[in-house]
């Protein structure tokens, strides 16, 4: 009897200590720049990630995305989700650290417009010899301003 209650509580404890690993590995924020990002997006694809930067533009027409350089004059799309609200055009300019998961997406130079910002950032991908044919975009899960 004793040794099928010692068995239990162990059992117990092994599978708690296993479900606090798996929550802590999910847990887990990757700190990186957007350099680093944009040159091996795969490395971070569904990983949740913190970067640190200035706003370039927070979009105006449909108010749920903003872009995020940083001293490599790369960009990075941050999609605002119910943060929305709490940034405007008024916002560029202003250093921020956002958190959230980073997913990549196809980019397809034909389907930009001559006015956007992805331009300037296909620019100067190309002449820092990184491929400009994956996007990648932080799904905002926090910020600090």
């Amino acid at each position: 009897m004793k040794i099928l209650f010692l068995a239990t509580i162990i059992a117990f404890s092994l599978v708690r200590c296993d479900q606090t690993s798996r929550e802590n590995a999910t847990d887990k924020i990757t700190e990186a720049s957007i350099k680093e990002i944009l040159e091996e997006p795969e490395k971070y694809e569904n990983e949740k990630v913190r970067v640190s930067g200035t706003i370039k533009r927070v979009c105006v027409s449909r108010g749920d995305n903003m872009r995020v350089t940083d001293d490599s004059g790369l960009m990075v799309q941050v999609m605002l989700n119910e943060f929305s609200s709490e940034f405007n055009p008024n916002s560029h300019g202003k250093n921020v650290t956002v958190e959230g998961k980073l997913t990549t997406e196809p980019l397809e130079a034909s389907e930009l417009h001559e006015d956007c910002l992805e331009l300037e950032l296909l620019e100067n991908m190309r002449e820092m010899g990184i491929e400009t044919d994956i996007k990648a975009v932080i799904e905002l899960e926090s910020y600090e301003l």
